[in-house]
């Protein structure tokens, strides 16, 4: 279904969005299958890859709360319907806490969300280029992120899980 969206979107072929005389997305559940299997590849089995799951999970969140303290900062009297008490010692706090479960995750799996991220980037970058409509990308904003995810595999690089237990 998100491949129908996708597609209602442009983001995906035309195909995508028929449906068999079930209703159900053919083509987009064969698409999603291959995709499936293509990503069991590197990963010897499914904890492996749950893991992976998983990290791009958490540094995904890892980004809410450096949102949420700028957005403090630089829009301070936008009205908020919630407000959590002591905001800024809340992100720090989940900023440190999701590093470390990638920490965790050892260097086995950051590698290779590191390496997905990076294709992507490049996928978004040459779609960019190539398409007449370009997307509103404002790199500036999240230049943040490329010392970070260097950080952050630099890191999990030394440290002691699947590491050269540099920083134990």
């Amino acid at each position: 279904r998100i491949n129908i969206a996708m597609t209602q979107n442009g983001y995906m072929p035309e195909f995508m969005k028929k449906l068999n005389h079930h209703g159900s997305p053919v083509y987009a559940i064969m698409v999603n299958f291959v995709a499936g299997m293509i990503f069991f590849l590197p990963f010897p089995g499914w904890q492996e890859m749950v893991s992976f799951i998983i990290t791009c999970f958490v540094i995904a969140y890892a980004i809410g709360p450096v949102a949420c303290t700028v957005l403090r900062i630089t829009q301070p009297d936008v009205p908020r319907p919630f407000k959590v008490p002591c905001v800024k010692v809340f992100c720090y706090l989940a900023f440190a806490i999701c590093n470390l479960i990638i920490y965790w995750t050892g260097w086995e799996i950051v590698w290779k969300m590191l390496f997905t991220m990076g294709l992507g980037y490049i996928v978004l970058f040459v779609h960019d280029l190539c398409v007449s409509e370009r997307l509103p990308l404002d790199a500036r904003k999240a230049i943040w992120l490329i010392p970070y995810l260097i950080g952050t595999g630099l890191i999990s690089y030394l440290g002691a899980f699947n590491g050269k237990n540099v920083i134990t």
